[in-house]
């Protein structure tokens, strides 16, 4: 689902980021998907673990009922896309460094201003 909300987004702030300023390798809105996606994805799993720990120490088995499997099973997912996020993340930083160093430019959000005389980024 986030992958489908990635590209039009990522496009559409591509394009209208070019107009605002210089030129940027990656827009904002690939970072805030990447990193957003893996600390959701640890959050999940930091959640799971919190809570089986909480109902052990209350002397309650989490295993007991088949809500207990059902939280383990989306816990794994959610360690699945852990790894996979992680991987997201290495590979915009990769990416950024790759298209900054071919281009020789530094990155600029333009904080979507108007390009005039003496106003806006960069002028």
């Amino acid at each position: 689902m986030l992958f489908g909300v990635f590209i039009p987004l990522s496009n559409g702030h591509t394009h209208h980021e070019s107009h605002a300023c210089r030129w940027i390798p990656l827009p904002w809105t690939i970072w805030a998907i990447s990193y957003g996606g893996l600390f959701a994805a640890l959050g999940s799993v930091a959640l799971c673990v919190a809570l089986r720990r909480f109902a052990r120490a209350h002397g309650w088995d989490p295993d007991a009922a088949w809500q207990g499997g059902l939280a383990g099973g989306f816990a794994i997912l959610g360690g699945f896309a852990v790894l996979i996020f992680a991987g997201v993340v290495v590979l915009t930083h990769v990416e950024s460094a790759e298209i900054t160093a071919k281009q020789g430019q530094p990155m600029c959000e333009g904080l979507g201003l108007p390009m005039r005389q003496g106003v806006g980024v960069g002028a």
